[in-house]
């Protein structure tokens, strides 16, 4: 696995070379603004949503491991992700080969 993504540039002066960091910070940004995302609670065992970056054969894989409210809508959250994602991911580069994949976390309640 490796810990840089490169990228054509389109002058065709070389490559760029982005930190899976940089990638890291861009999947936590794309959860910021998501209605019915589970952020910090204290009443809650985990009480934050984790993002992991996987970066193979210069693809990234996001995995998202998301807490959600009651009655919220899997599909939608999904979407919103994805579309803030690709949003971010076009602000800060150009295009970037990469695959998303959610976990629900089950929130359980501190004793």
């Amino acid at each position: 696995m490796g810990s840089y993504i490169y990228l054509q540039r389109y002058n065709k002066n070389g490559e760029l070379a982005i930190s899976k960091k940089v990638f890291q910070t861009v999947g936590e940004e794309s959860l910021r603004n998501i209605d019915g995302l589970l952020k910090k609670e204290a009443k809650v065992e985990k009480s934050k949503p984790t993002v992991v970056v996987i970066i193979k054969n210069n693809k990234l894989s996001y995995k998202f491991n998301l807490l959600l409210d009651k009655n919220v809508s899997k599909e939608i959250i999904q979407e919103q992700i994805i579309r803030q994602l690709n949003n971010n991911l076009l602000n800060h580069c150009d295009n970037v080969p990469y695959e998303v994949s959610f976990n629900y976390i089950e929130v359980k309640e501190k004793k």
